[in-house]
């Protein structure tokens, strides 16, 4: 009796594993673009004032500290804080090689970023042998559904957009107006 109820449980046990459906693959944004600068220039962009300003968005204020930020506004008479202000807290960071972020949106903000605002933000750098840097950005924590997938190529067109801007400032290339 046991000898069956021990087979009737394996029986089942692999039923169960056989017919369970797996998670979802988590959807995940990423973007790779080698940047002709040392590392340490492309980290100074990410985590300074000045340099963020530079190629991010025209206000810029960076409390670089765990628990700190980075406030951007792409008004270019705006200051921190005022309307239109993005806050991209920092969440850890390994000095000269990783930042993770998490934003918050405006007040009032719509849309994708209203929508992103769950989404954490990695940026990775990698010095290659020639001095230049790989920049790996990573979004992860995207939802499911017609928002969220706005929401995806909003920031994919983005993402593309601003690390292009970021490559063409430490490669000293002309930026796009209003940066």
């Amino acid at each position: 009796m046991k000898s069956q109820a021990l087979l009737l449980f394996a029986v089942l046990l692999i039923h169960s594993f056989a017919h369970a459906t797996a998670p979802a693959e988590e959807r995940v944004l990423r973007h790779e673009k080698v940047i002709h600068a040392p590392v340490a220039e492309v980290w100074k962009a990410f985590t300074t004032s000045e340099g963020t300003r530079h190629w991010m968005a025209p206000v810029a204020e960076v409390d670089f500290r765990l628990g700190g930020s980075i406030r951007t506004n792409y008004s270019p008479t705006a200051k921190p804080g005022d309307p239109g202000t993005i806050v991209h807290h920092i969440l850890s960071y390994e000095p000269g090689r990783m930042l993770s972020t998490q934003f918050t949106a405006p007040a009032g903000a719509t849309g994708p970023a209203r929508t992103a605002q769950a989404v954490w933000w990695v940026a990775r750098m990698e010095p290659l042998p020639d001095g230049s840097t790989r920049l790996t950005y990573t979004g992860v924590g995207w939802g499911e559904g017609a928002e969220w997938d706005a929401a995806y190529q909003f920031f994919d067109r983005g993402n593309a957009y601003t690390l292009q801007q970021l490559a063409d400032y430490l490669e000293k290339k002309p930026l796009a107006a209003g940066k």
